[in-house]
């Protein structure tokens, strides 16, 4: 998984809760809010947002050391 040095994104509400913020300094990178209307910022952000949420997904749905592996279960 690629994480970005610095996230632009705009003022959503999921970008300024306590938890990602939290997430932001656990993964190490800078978030930067920009207007609404900056396409490029946007399209960045939710293809981080897509990213993250496939990953914390895939990591939840792991399985045990002791039980056999799911079949749900993805590896990156």
């Amino acid at each position: 998984m690629v994480i970005p040095r610095i996230l632009k994104s705009d003022n959503g509400a999921p970008f300024k809760s306590q938890n990602f913020k939290k997430f932001a300094t656990k993964y190490g990178f800078k978030h930067h809010r920009v207007t609404p209307l900056h396409q490029q910022a946007n399209g960045t952000a939710e293809e981080f947002r897509t990213t993250a949420v496939t990953s914390t997904t895939a990591a939840q749905s792991q399985p045990d050391a002791e039980t056999a592996e799911s079949p749900t279960a993805k590896t990156f």
